[in-house]
């Protein structure tokens, strides 16, 4: 029996509702420092991401290049530093 577009839907809209909900029941039991650490992992492996992401369109880059574009694409320009630009 092959499912519906609308059931894979549904499926799908009930699988995230519970994964969410089993998710926020782990983060209330997580101290706040325990809450910060996941946060701090989640922010550099966003970093590295989107460095690879640089170096895979960019090879040509230097080191120095790419560290100011991902700047570029994280701030806006007025609070970066003039060298740093």
């Amino acid at each position: 029996m092959t499912m519906s577009v609308e059931m894979k839907k549904n499926l799908v809209k009930q699988n995230s509702e519970t994964a969410s909900a089993m998710q926020d029941a782990v983060h209330r039991r997580l101290s706040g420092s325990q809450r910060l650490a996941i946060a701090i992992d989640m922010s550099l492996i966003a970093r590295e991401l989107a460095i690879a992401g640089l170096k895979h369109r960019h090879p040509d880059w230097s080191e120095e290049t790419i560290r100011k574009e991902l700047l570029r694409q994280q701030f806006p320009r007025d609070k970066i530093p003039p060298p740093l630009r």
